[in-house]
């Protein structure tokens, strides 16, 4: 009875480490659900956590505890050779699990990429906005925006949009208004005082996908009409020029007076 209490506990002290490694919200069919994570991360010791998915090296613990028990039941008052033989065949189930193979990320510093990035490094220190910006809310966010990040110490310009396991509070907004430039029509007045707010200097336009294994327009790309109605967009008296760098259009913002 003591054992099994014991193992009842390891259950459910793994279970809070379970929900709190899904972050502060999920989205489900498209609605932002809230989790405990958005609470709990408010108080002191938790509010420096970016990385919420290390809070599976707990039940990950509390699941190999399970397991050990589980062979102990297993081969409890049998003969040593069964117990041999069953820790056998869990060891060549690891092995095979162990065997598989890491994927490794294509080398993405093609002269055509990194154009913009060389002609970034020449003008004045400022933030940069990458466009398209990788949706969280999507399965390609790291594969957009961690190649790009790996290309960001040739210029060593902040960045508003990036990967990590963490994303800022209202990041969603900016990648919905930035992203909708594309849609055409004037730039709505959101988006023009993000861009203020942010302190954006720079909008890099990707025309073509900085990973070569990640296609389609709109994802990792503008096409060219898309671009154009992206610098269409932006008020002309903001624009400081606009230039073809590889495959990407940088447009230069004329900088905002800084307020006392």
């Amino acid at each position: 009875r003591l054992r099994r209490r014991a193992l009842l506990l390891v259950v459910l002290g793994s279970l809070p480490a379970l929900i709190l490694a899904f972050g502060k919200y999920q989205f489900v069919f498209g609605h932002k659900v809230p989790l405990p994570f958005a609470i709990v991360g408010k108080f002191p010791g938790f509010r420096s956590i970016r990385a919420f998915g290390r809070f599976t090296v707990v039940p990950l613990l509390g699941l190999a505890l399970l397991a050990a028990a589980g062979y102990d039941r297993l081969v409890r008052g049998r003969a040593a050779a069964a117990r041999l033989g069953v820790a056998a065949v869990a060891a060549v189930v690891l092995l095979a699990e162990y065997k598989a193979r890491i994927g490794m990320a294509p080398v993405v510093n093609r002269p055509a990429v990194t154009a913009v990035n060389h002609a970034l490094a020449r003008l004045p220190d400022g933030p940069v906005v990458e466009l398209p910006m990788g949706d969280t809310r999507g399965p390609y966010w790291a594969y957009v925006e961690a190649p790009r990040l790996s290309l960001t110490p040739i210029d060593w310009k902040p960045r508003v949009n990036g990967y990590s396991g963490y994303s800022p509070p209202d990041y969603e907004v900016a990648i919905d208004q930035f992203n909708g430039l594309a849609k055409g029509g004037p730039a709505s007045p959101v988006a023009l005082k993000l861009l203020d707010d942010l302190g954006v200097r720079y909008i890099v336009i990707r025309t073509a996908s900085v990973d070569p294994d990640l296609t389609g327009p709109g994802v990792a790309f503008e096409d060219e009409a898309a671009a154009a109605r992206i610098v269409a967009a932006l008020p002309p008296e903001r624009v400081e020029g606009v230039s073809r760098e590889g495959a990407a259009l940088l447009v230069r913002l004329k900088a905002r007076p800084s307020t006392p």
